[in-house]
């Protein structure tokens, strides 16, 4: 079966992306959207922000298990496709420590752009990775 993405629940998809990803909060144009199992389990959020210019800022968080290439794929269409989000590019932001998370996205064709030093004390290095639309 085709992957199928769902918008629905916006909230309930934000907080639990929130939680899983450890992030503090979403920008005001954020929006998730799940990777539905053939269970109607969602397998994966992937959650769009901070929109200016054909490019957004795009956060993965997978559930439970890590995330199939074709969810990836999946993602890429939705951010890439004229009748969709239009995106020019997406950026992805993973901590130093996710080198899972940092394989799959290289895998799915995104590159390394630089290393971004922790802004507060006892913070963490993150990967900063894009992904081109051509």
């Amino acid at each position: 079966m085709p992957l199928r993405l769902t918008k629905a629940n916006q909230d309930a998809m934000l907080e639990a992306a929130m939680n899983l990803t450890g992030t503090p909060g979403w920008h005001k144009d954020a929006i998730a959207f799940g990777a539905m199992e053939d269970s109607g389990e969602v397998s994966c959020i992937a959650v769009f922000q901070n929109f200016a210019g054909g490019v957004a800022e795009v956060h993965l968080a997978p559930i439970g298990a890590p995330m199939r290439p074709e969810v990836i794929d999946g993602y890429k269409q939705l951010a890439f496709h004229p009748k969709m989000l239009d995106l020019k590019a997406i950026n992805a932001t993973l901590p130093e420590r996710n080198v899972a998370g940092q394989v799959a996205c290289l895998q799915a064709g995104f590159a390394f752009e630089y290393r971004k030093r922790p802004s507060v004390t006892g913070g963490e290095d993150a990967i900063v990775l894009s992904l081109t639309a051509d």
